[in-house]
């Protein structure tokens, strides 16, 4: 039986009210985006970069692409903290709950499993006496009937042999072990999955290993230039200040 009427909680609804005031704003600075954004793709286009004027104007342009990012990735953090902020607090205490639950369930699930396991050893102790139990009666009646053979009593000798075939033709116990549990609404079903624990990693295939990118970066960023099966090599780009 359950110990407790289980009483769902529903969050209260979005205040809309506080959305757009917390959004205030973004309508007018989507505008002015979206006016910078034709300008900077308006020049890119007609860039032309074949001397030394051309290179600077490719820098202004560059520099300005970046500062203008700059300000809306600003206007987002500013603009989504309160969000960000609301979304740590709900994710906080509904987190600790539900590693507690989630605690309470799988202490409950690992003593029905043990129950299981133990109602599946304790059958199976039954199937093994009740198959040595008819192992028995067989060899008995096999060794009546050749005794009853030799004695030329050929018809009581057909007769336990009968006996016999019956005997290796009986199975031990049929009975299994529940592989689910129902109680009130709640249904618990048996599974089984494949998984794996890594025993020996030298002997894994290389088609299963990953390799660590941000250990190799780390080692050439610390002034490592040879790793065997890796090309270090310098890549040209960019840096706008």
């Amino acid at each position: 039986m359950r110990e407790g009427k289980q009483q769902a909680l529903v969050p209260a609804p979005p205040d809309k009210g506080l959305i757009e005031r917390l959004t205030n704003g973004l309508d007018e600075a989507a505008s002015v985006w979206e006016s910078q954004c034709v300008e900077l793709e308006t020049r890119a286009e007609r860039l032309q970069v074949n001397d030394e004027g051309g290179a600077k104007l490719a820098s202004l342009l560059m520099k300005d692409s970046k500062v203008r990012r700059a300000d809306v990735e600003r206007f987002r953090t500013i603009t989504k903290a309160p969000f960000l902020e609301a979304g740590r607090a709900v994710d906080a205490a509904c987190r600790a709950v539900m590693q507690r639950m989630d605690a309470a369930r799988k202490r409950a699930g690992a003593k029905l499993q043990d129950f299981r396991t133990a109602q599946q050893a304790e059958l199976r102790k039954a199937r093994e006496a009740e198959q040595a139990r008819i192992d028995r009666e067989k060899r008995i009646a096999d060794k009546r009937a050749r005794l009853l053979r030799k004695k030329g009593q050929t018809e009581q000798a057909e007769k336990v042999e009968a006996e016999a075939d019956e005997l290796s033709r009986t199975t031990a116990i049929a009975e299994t072990v529940p592989t689910t549990t129902k109680a009130e609404g709640a249904t618990v079903s048996e599974t089984k999955r494949w998984d794996f624990e890594v025993e020996d990693l030298g002997h894994v295939p290389r088609q299963f290993l990953t390799l660590d990118k941000s250990k190799v970066r780390e080692a050439i960023n610390a002034g490592e230039r040879t790793i065997p099966g890796i090309r270090i090599f310098q890549k040209t780009g960019l840096s706008v200040r």
